[in-house]
């Protein structure tokens, strides 16, 4: 079975999953609107399933891929910072501490 299969079965431990990676092939291929969509409902169905470990991480890609589409743009928006922000948060939440004080050192906040 695929991630694909699973989600059109109806499992919903799978759906977050395949946003994210939808997400991930839209950055690939430069399409960065659709990424950012993509990444916000795969932050969405983490959040609606209380998947912290996973909003954590898909919240990190999506603050790495505004840095690189600000940059493309030369435009400058606090969105990337208050992504980190959220990161660390719900890093820390799930009790992930170590990974908080290396996100910490990088990002601030």
């Amino acid at each position: 079975h695929t991630i694909k299969q699973w989600v059109s079965n109806g499992n919903p431990n799978c759906a977050h999953v395949k946003a994210m990676l939808v997400a991930e092939e839209y950055w690939k291929c430069k399409k960065l609107d659709k990424a950012v969509q993509k990444y916000s409902e795969a932050i969405q169905l983490c959040e609606s399933c209380r998947f912290i470990h996973f909003q954590a991480l898909v919240n990190g890609q999506l603050g790495d891929l505004l840095v690189e589409r600000n940059q493309k743009k030369k435009t400058a928006t606090n969105v990337p910072k208050q992504c980190y922000g959220e990161v660390i948060w719900l890093y820390e939440e799930w009790g992930a501490l170590k990974k908080v004080e290396l996100l910490r050192k990088t990002h601030g906040n």
